[in-house]
């Protein structure tokens, strides 16, 4: 079996690979550079255009690591990565673990995937080599933030503000990616749910809560009076001023430029989704149901919000001690 090189010509032969041999000469960084382009072809023909886009832009590290004098000199698989993790690393101080971490699993699955067609005999990257995904960090909005973000929004009539305040009460409600919210769909709102996919092509539903539905109604009902613009069942839900599907970069351009009017900075997607996890779990909801709404796969990263959760409610007890009140009266 060959691998194409590229979608226009030439093909890499298929190698059997021992790991350590060193009469195998598989795993220099011409023969690997090949099986980056082959793994990337395989994925546009799987996965979503996103997700192609997203293993194209993490696995540019691995390339631009393959032009380096230390990858020239490799011409095994394992000293070649273990090389690689190390390079990686040293990049710490100008890219985040985040996203180090990130690169490190799609090269890894990329090695998976070549160890599955039998391109290598052995995957030459141990899980606990890898580069560790940091803890999560929340940093939840306050509820008189919230009221600071949505109350100047909830008495303007322009169907700008009412997007801006439908985009932050649908966040706040579901949580949901931003990628998730910008696949949302007009028709949705008849649904009360809508059908998106994840991070890694992962099938979710994110369903609309009452105010999450009135706030996006009363939105679609100024866009239209006011544009005079129809829009489809299949339609984007959220639009630009051009009548266009907004795009990320201006979604994110719009809440930046409206927290810090509003004296909350930073303001992201990620943070409402944060925000909404957190207050749904102080307010007593199964860390389960939570898990569902976000579509985590496992509770791991719920556990943090739980745990500051509980920090919230530790301090609304103080705030709210019928002795402490009893107190200051008698001091009065």
């Amino acid at each position: 079996m060959s691998i194409p090189h590229n979608p226009k010509n030439s093909t890499m032969r298929k190698h059997t690979v021992d790991l350590g041999s060193n009469r195998d000469s598989f795993g220099d960084a011409d023969e690997v550079a090949q099986l980056i382009d082959a793994y990337l072809l395989y994925r546009r023909a799987v996965v979503s255009a996103n997700t192609a886009a997203t293993d194209e832009r993490l696995l540019r590290y691995l390339r631009e690591y393959l032009t380096t004098p230390d990858a020239q000199r490799h011409t095994q698989l394992r000293p070649l990565f273990l090389g690689f993790l190390g390079w990686l690393r040293d990049l710490r101080n100008t890219r985040s673990a985040a996203t180090l971490n990130a690169v490190c699993e799609r090269v890894r699955a990329m090695l998976h995937w070549a160890h599955d067609e039998g391109l290598i005999a052995e995957i030459p990257l141990r899980r606990r080599e890898l580069i560790r995904r940091p803890e999560p960090t929340p940093d939840p909005i306050s509820e008189d933030q919230i009221r600071k973000l949505l109350r100047p929004l909830e008495r303007r009539t322009d169907w700008i503000s009412l997007r801006r305040l439908a985009i932050l009460t649908v966040c706040l409600e579901c949580g949901p990616r931003r990628g998730e919210l910008l696949q949302m769909r007009y028709g949705d709102l008849k649904q009360g749910q809508s059908r998106v996919r994840q991070k890694g092509d992962r099938p979710h539903v994110i369903m609309l809560t009452r105010q999450a539905l009135q706030a996006c109604r009363r939105y679609v009902d100024a866009y239209r009076t006011q544009t005079g613009r129809k829009l489809e069942p299949t339609d984007a839900l959220w639009r630009s001023a051009a009548g266009l599907p907004l795009q990320a970069d201006d979604l994110q351009r719009d809440l930046r430029r409206w927290g810090r009017k509003a004296g909350v900075q930073p303001l992201s997607v990620h943070r409402l989704r944060k925000t909404c996890a957190t207050l749904r779990l102080a307010n007593g909801a199964p860390t389960e149901s939570v898990r569902k709404l976000l579509g985590h796969s496992t509770d791991r990263v719920l556990r943090h919000y739980a745990a500051l959760s509980d920090k919230q409610q530790a301090e609304l007890l103080e705030q709210t001690s019928p002795l402490s009140h009893i107190t200051k009266r008698k001091r009065r």
